[in-house]
């Protein structure tokens, strides 16, 4: 579909739902929903809708970018730094009476401006509006994700490859990010995550100064991102052989992933893939210390949850992680984690580097 057919189709989709709600206006300030309605990536913008336009905020920074991605929504130049001005203009404009606004989104200041500029507006705070329409991806999504998640097996893998005894895990952090740039990413969708020996016990281990040594468990989970949209991945493997009790958290771990993956299909509630990862992990005597995934796209954390209290149902075209993980203080950890399509014929594992627990590199020998 082309572009501007498929942007078009994502505005009817919200107007709809705002006409079920009876909100005649909708103000749009999380940066991934500007992006999801208007093509717009920049990273200040706020998005005015009413049943018959749509009014892209930018300033001067943005104007030339935001001509070029969202040729097909109507744009409003910020004089100088002055926004709250400019979406009052624009409000008024509009000639609305009562505006939705995302209340996990609106700064609190922004709020105070538009009401004591507009007395007279009626502010209605609004939860998942956007969010719920991002959770099932088009096919044009669907190819970045399958990139960003390309991309981030290759880097990973050839992390793993390169990774030896002595260097450290921001070295290690620094080459799988290199290898995002050199295969074509945009850049890491977070932070990469790298942890060795006792410090893979930590479930989000931001890398250290600590050098990998013989026998360590190393987590890495990184993502990369393409044109916005994100993928998520984590391996765990050990640097030499395994022990006995390296082997038995890592067996267990594989065997939740894939407890987890059998039950992905559309109109499974998320809720189920959660409980056979834990039913899994519980069989060999160990408990999930999180929940099993997320959605990921334009965010790396949307929905649906995939966790005990999750609401959600599964459908063709969500893309989720599926990702239990085993932790002990004072030893390591072990995380493994795939991201998933839905398809009508049930999971489809986007990310394709090896689940091994021996490390590619194949040697316990000196390294950088």
């Amino acid at each position: 579909m082309p572009k501007g057919n498929r942007l078009k189709s994502r505005l009817h989709e919200i107007r709809r739902e705002m006409a079920r709600l009876g909100l005649p206006a909708l103000l749009v300030t999380d940066a991934a929903n500007v992006a999801y309605l208007t093509g717009f990536q920049g990273t200040s913008a706020c998005v005015v809708m009413t049943a018959d336009r749509a009014a892209l905020i930018v300033d001067i920074r943005y104007y030339e970018q935001a001509t070029r991605q969202a040729p097909q929504t109507e744009r409003v130049l910020v004089q100088g730094a002055l926004y709250d001005e400019a979406l009052v203009n624009t409000l008024q404009d509009l000639g609305a009476t009562r505006l939705a606004f995302e209340a996990d989104a609106l700064p609190v200041a922004r709020h105070m401006a538009v009401s004591w500029r507009l007395p007279k507006l009626e502010l209605v705070p609004t939860r998942g509006i956007v969010e719920r329409a991002r959770e099932v991806k088009d096919a044009d999504e669907l190819v970045l994700v399958r990139a960003a998640a390309d991309i981030t097996s290759g880097a990973i893998l050839r992390a793993l490859e390169v990774m030896s005894v002595g260097m450290s895990e921001r070295a290690v952090a620094s080459l799988v990010e290199a290898e995002f740039w050199r295969l074509g990413a945009d850049g890491p969708a977070f932070p990469t995550l790298v942890a060795s020996g006792p410090r893979s016990a930590l479930p989000h281990p931001r890398p250290g100064d600590r050098l990998i040594e013989a026998g360590d468990l190393v987590l890495i989970d990184a993502g990369a991102v393409v044109e916005g949209y994100r993928a998520d991945m984590s391996r765990t493997v050990v640097v030499g052989p395994p022990t006995r009790k390296q082997r038995a958290v890592w067996d267990a771990v594989h065997a939740a992933l894939e407890a987890g993956l059998a039950r992905v299909r559309p109109g499974v509630a998320a809720s189920a893939v959660d409980a056979a990862c834990r039913k899994a992990l519980q069989a060999r005597g160990f408990a999930a210390v999180h929940d099993t995934g997320h959605g990921v796209g334009l965010d790396l954390h949307e929905g649906p949850r995939v966790a005990g209290d999750s609401e959600d149902v599964l459908a063709p075209g969500m893309v989720i992680t599926v990702e239990p993980g085993v932790y002990e203080a004072g030893w390591g950890g072990v995380r493994l984690e795939q991201l998933v399509l839905v398809t009508p014929a049930g999971p489809e594992v986007l990310t394709t580097a090896p689940l091994a627990i021996a490390s590619p590199c194949g040697s316990v020998r000196a390294g950088l």
